[in-house]
């Protein structure tokens, strides 16, 4: 199996000779990514639970698909998640008041 490296660098190699657009490639990559983040996890996925998704809806429905295809369940909770986690912290940090 090829490094991420090797492949990112393969991915490069489609660009340059214009046999993928920008869309395309970015995908790709992403994918790729996700791939490998996912072949190093500790847990093996029978032992997982249902995964939460919290990101762009794009990305989400990538590692939706991703996790489907190796038997994991996930639900995904959008981008606004994000914002109501980072609103607590900061009020947990005095950042802001209560």
């Amino acid at each position: 199996a090829a490094s991420l490296l090797a492949t990112a660098f393969g991915v490069r190699t489609l660009g340059l000779l214009g046999r993928r657009t920008p869309g395309q490639l970015a995908s790709l990559l992403s994918g790729l990514v996700i791939g490998e983040e996912l072949r190093v996890m500790a847990p093996a996925p029978a032992s997982m639970g249902r995964v939460d998704l919290i990101g762009s809806p794009a990305l989400c429905e990538r590692y939706a698909l991703a996790l489907r295809t190796l038997g994991i369940a996930s639900q995904s909770h959008g981008a606004e998640v994000t914002w109501t986690g980072l609103h607590a912290m900061a009020r947990a940090c005095g950042m802001i008041p209560r």
